[in-house]
């Protein structure tokens, strides 16, 4: 089951963060919450340092835009996006969150450049954010607190 997260900052972002900081914290899809943020982090970074990965010129600058106007139009990213498939880790979810907000604090202080997405293509600085808000509420949506 996944919940229908709806954030428009990264203080929302905190502040999920610390209502599951409560936790503790259970998934509720194949990744544990290590993982999930994790995986979060890597893409925050990215957005900074650099995502290599080669695309078509018209998946890059037609298909890519397209799909970002979409999803910010709409607020959210839709479900069933297939990421690479990956058995289940458990780590030090601490860690991996404070990883996390580290990244994002080092993003909120960049002033660039900004890599392309790898599916989305070229974004700016603010879209970027927006993507980084919307990707946290479509994984974290798959988290809940076990006395919840």
């Amino acid at each position: 089951m996944r919940r229908e997260l709806r954030f428009r900052s990264f203080d929302d972002i905190r502040s999920e963060l610390n209502r599951l900081g409560r936790g503790p914290v259970e998934t509720t899809n194949h990744w544990s919450y290590f993982q999930i943020m994790t995986h979060l982090t890597k893409a925050v970074e990215g957005s900074v340092k650099g995502v290599k990965r080669e695309m078509p010129f018209w998946k890059k600058h037609i298909v890519g835009p397209l799909l970002y106007r979409l999803f910010a139009l709409r607020g959210y990213i839709p479900k069933g996006i297939k990421g690479p498939p990956s058995d289940r880790i458990e780590g030090n979810e601490a860690e991996a969150v404070a990883q996390f907000l580290k990244a994002l604090e080092t993003f909120e202080k960049s002033g660039g450049p900004y890599s392309d997405h790898p599916i989305l293509g070229p974004l700016n600085k603010k879209q970027w954010a927006v993507f980084h808000v919307m990707h946290f509420a479509n994984h974290v949506g798959y988290t809940k607190t076990k006395d919840k």
